[in-house]
């Protein structure tokens, strides 16, 4: 299991974006932990969330981490879940 304090050494200063993800892409990280897609109310994004509990109590891999943060995964603001935004075009 990964720490918290290893999660956020890993994505550090990844920022919000949006980001094309890919359907395999999103398969394997389903392989370890739920995804859910959400849309932001205020200005009607979708993006895909990640609750960091579930990374933690996952077998994720430093790897597959490092996988997410290339597709520009990052903690939301509140610090409960990684999100990213998808890209419409």
């Amino acid at each position: 299991m990964i720490s918290l304090g290893d999660l956020k050494g890993i994505l550090n200063g990844n920022t919000l974006s949006y980001t094309k993800i890919t359907a395999s892409s999103l398969a394997n990280i389903m392989t370890f932990v739920d995804v859910t897609l959400e849309m932001d109310r205020s200005s009607l994004d979708y993006y895909y969330k990640i609750d960091v509990e579930d990374i933690l109590n996952s077998n994720i891999s430093k790897d597959e981490l490092e996988e997410i943060k290339n597709q520009g995964w990052s903690f939301s603001d509140d610090g409960k879940s990684l999100i990213v935004f998808l890209k419409n075009k």
